[in-house]
């Protein structure tokens, strides 16, 4: 593949990926609220920290799963060609698994049941015991 046909798709996976991100932070934004008022006390550093360490910890074990898999397929990067499987290896390693995982998560943040008016809802009686 040329360099101008993977370029654009690079950066649209990335730009994807940015906004996967904010949506995903957002929506722990709103379940911080949430928690606040279900449980009368601001948890939102021990939410953010889960979140943290459950991202790093998927990147970590996701990077070391995906060299191991596309190893798994004959990819090998110090040669200067690689089999066809090799290649499928690789891009089912670093396209097509995470492609899915995002897809995935993009499902259960889309079944967080706090939407617009729920969340004023909260803000309000936040705002109202003074949260």
């Amino acid at each position: 593949m040329s360099l101008w046909f993977t370029l654009p798709l690079v950066v649209l996976a990335h730009i994807g990926f940015a906004c996967h991100n904010v949506a995903a932070i957002s929506v722990l934004g709103d379940i911080i609220d949430y928690g606040t008022w279900k449980f009368h006390q601001h948890r939102g550093a021990t939410y953010i920290a889960v979140n943290n360490i459950c991202f790093k910890f998927g990147v970590g074990v996701g990077a070391g799963i995906s060299l191991g898999l596309a190893g798994v397929f004959g990819f090998d990067p110090a040669s200067k060609v690689n089999s066809v499987q090799a290649i499928f290896g690789l891009q089912l390693a670093y396209i097509y698994l995470p492609l899915i995982f995002a897809l995935v998560s993009v499902v259960f943040i889309l079944a967080v049941p706090i939407n617009r008016r729920r969340h004023d809802i909260i803000k309000r009686r936040l705002a109202s015991v003074g949260g």
